[in-house]
């Protein structure tokens, strides 16, 4: 049960942070750190996620976009 549960949760921030790739992949050119974007995300975009998590599913983002352009 808790597996199941915090898989799903899990699922819904990835959607959540791919919404907002663009946002952070803006934010990162313009130098800002993940605690940085973390931290602005909870601020304006209502979305609370720990700087690692933030991290970590923006390159499982990329690493997707990159398997479906390579195809």
């Amino acid at each position: 049960l808790h597996k199941d549960r915090k898989g799903r949760r899990k699922s819904k921030l990835y959607k959540r942070v791919k919404l907002r790739l663009k946002l952070i992949e803006q934010l990162r050119r313009e130098g800002l750190g993940w605690r940085m974007i973390s931290l602005y995300l909870q601020k304006y975009s209502d979305l609370t996620i720990s700087y690692q998590q933030l991290r970590r599913l923006y390159l499982q983002i990329k690493e997707k976009e990159e398997e479906t352009n390579n195809e």
